[in-house]
């Protein structure tokens, strides 16, 4: 998904910023300054994962097709290869393709 590969990418950032953040408190430069940066960057990301985490979840509760519930045993809609539907729509579109 477009959404993990951005937290990678994020995650990946801060890993670099703490390194860097790691290596001005060896030479004692403005730690402060980058201290209070690093900190609200993880902030933000911690609260951007949470949401993000929180959107995955909603979508994956409920059926796009029927907006009824749906389990971890979703199937694949026939009308593009991609949307998570419930197993009832998937029957439904399984037996709507064979009646055509």
């Amino acid at each position: 998904m477009i959404i993990r590969s951005i937290l990678e990418e994020l995650k990946d950032l801060l890993t670099h910023i703490g390194e860097a953040a790691d290596k001005a408190l060896e030479i004692e430069e403005d730690v402060d300054g980058l201290e209070k940066i690093s900190s609200a960057i993880i902030h933000a990301y911690e609260r951007l994962a949470s949401r993000i985490n929180a959107m995955e979840e909603e979508q994956k509760e409920t059926c796009p097709d029927c907006g009824g519930p749906a389990d971890d045993s979703c199937t694949l809609s026939r009308k593009d290869n991609k949307t998570e539907i419930c197993n009832d729509c998937g029957m439904a579109e399984a037996f709507e393709e064979l009646s055509k």
